[in-house]
């Protein structure tokens, strides 16, 4: 059987800044989905700054 490798350092998956602004507005400008990113650095990618 081949497990799954849970550990990170099997490739990098990583959010841009324009997807995480856009979940960031769509989940109503909520910190817990700024996934690292500051809010003048979503405000930027969403075109609201």
């Amino acid at each position: 059987m081949i497990e799954e490798d849970h550990d990170g350092d099997g490739g990098s998956e990583s959010l841009s800044v324009h997807d995480a602004a856009d979940i960031w507005l769509s989940k109503g400008l909520n910190e817990d989905y700024m996934f690292g990113y500051n809010d003048s650095e979503l405000k930027r990618a969403a075109g609201l700054s």
